[in-house]
């Protein structure tokens, strides 16, 4: 028995000497390897939100206090559709105003053009002076300037009414008084609002006046506030930060695809459209480097992807990255001295250790951006494997 355990332990030792030998000669055997231009790939991804293909504000065009509602938000809209009708005295008031300055314009206007035609008759035949048929003429020019200002003012306010009063009412003078008082007696405090595209009903900014910046009936409504935001779900626009390091090889016109645990049954298709010359204000990212807002836009989402993708889902982009000659060296090659990179290379029957710059990497190759030249053979051994690490 102790005899088969001495011979088992000899084998062992013996073994184990053949694999050290082994390694010894591996270790030492030296490795030529003829740089040439190579294509590099690699992938980046972004965390993002889902954003509609474009936005339209639906604003309040006048003070005033919502009556009606016919949308709820989260839900589609079609063109045309009716949104909101809004009281506002403020409206009434304008238009009363309006009016009666179209009508004062109106009647100075045909008394300034008799005037002037009367003077022209006058200056013709001789019997006024040119100094007077000038200032008759200046005030018919004048007259008529204003009245082209009432009229447009009174379109533009019932528009904001969107009654369609406009060709009566610019039919109606002063000497009518009949017409002129009906005209006066007509309710212009309702502002119909109507979708003028289709999309989906989006919760305005948030406000003062709400916590949410939803609107319901009888919401005090501003000029100007935005009562809803009609989203274009036909297609989707995502934003992301790029780090400054990876600035100069990101462009427009990159194709990318998003993906999301929300709708893992779809790939999106979408392209860079833009990217920021200027830093973003908000930090974070790598400990605060700056980085670049981007915009991705997928110009046409399908049927069935539209029926799962919804505002404000989270996604993530992945951006493939081609580019062609690269120089590329094993991992193993590159030697570290102190803070120098370090590659021994055949150039010209001649070996030299020359100092580099190296860039991205992948599982086995490492780039070298500058201190090397296609057609160099770079120098190494199995050893460096051990004993050389890329930061």
């Amino acid at each position: 028995m102790k005899k088969l355990l001495t011979c088992l332990g000899l084998c062992v030792l013996l073994l184990a000497a053949c694999e050290q030998s082994h390694t010894d000669k591996t270790a030492g055997k030296q490795i030529s390897y003829e740089v040439k231009p190579q294509a590099l790939q690699s992938v980046m991804y972004f965390s993002t939100t889902i954003e509609p293909l474009s936005m339209v504000n639906v604003s309040s065009p006048e003070d005033g206090v919502v009556i009606e509602k016919h949308f709820t938000y989260g839900e589609k809209i079609t063109k045309g559709q009716l949104l909101v009708t809004i009281d506002s005295d403020k409206l009434e008031k304008e238009y009363n105003t309006a009016l009666s300055t179209f009508l004062s314009a109106k009647d100075k206007l045909a008394t300034s053009k008799a005037n002037f035609e009367g003077s022209k008759e006058l200056y013709e035949l001789g019997i006024i002076s040119r100094n007077t048929f000038e200032q008759d003429k200046s005030a018919y020019n004048s007259a008529n300037v204003a009245f082209l200002q009432a009229i447009l003012n009174l379109k533009q306010t019932i528009k904001k009414g969107g009654q369609g009063h406009e060709q009566a009412l610019e039919k109606l003078s002063i000497a009518d008084i009949d017409a002129v008082s009906k005209a006066l007696k007509i309710k212009y405090n309702f502002l119909n609002l109507i979708a003028d595209t289709g999309g989906v009903a989006l919760m305005p900014p948030k406000s003062t006046g709400s916590d949410d910046g939803k609107i319901e009936v009888g919401s005090e409504v501003k000029l100007g506030q935005v009562l809803v935001v009609i989203g274009d779900l036909s297609g989707a626009t995502v934003k992301i930060q790029i780090a400054e390091t990876n600035i100069d090889i990101i462009k427009a016109g990159m194709q990318v695809t998003l993906s999301s645990a929300a709708f893992p049954k779809q790939v999106l298709k979408g392209e860079i459209k833009t990217v920021a010359s200027q830093a973003s204000t908000t930090t974070g990212f790598a400990g605060g480097v700056p980085t670049f807002p981007a915009t991705i836009i997928v110009s046409q989402l399908t049927a069935a992807q539209q029926q799962v993708i919804r505002v404000g889902m989270s996604a993530k982009v992945k951006l493939v990255i081609k580019r062609q000659n690269v120089l590329l060296v094993p991992i193993a090659a590159v030697q570290r001295k102190g803070p120098l990179s370090l590659l021994t290379v055949k150039r010209k029957g001649k070996t030299l250790t020359l100092p580099v710059t190296t860039g991205e990497t992948n599982l086995s190759q490492v780039e070298i951006t500058s201190g090397l030249r296609s057609g160099d053979v770079v120098l190494y051994s199995q050893a460096s494997k051990q004993q050389t690490s890329m930061p």
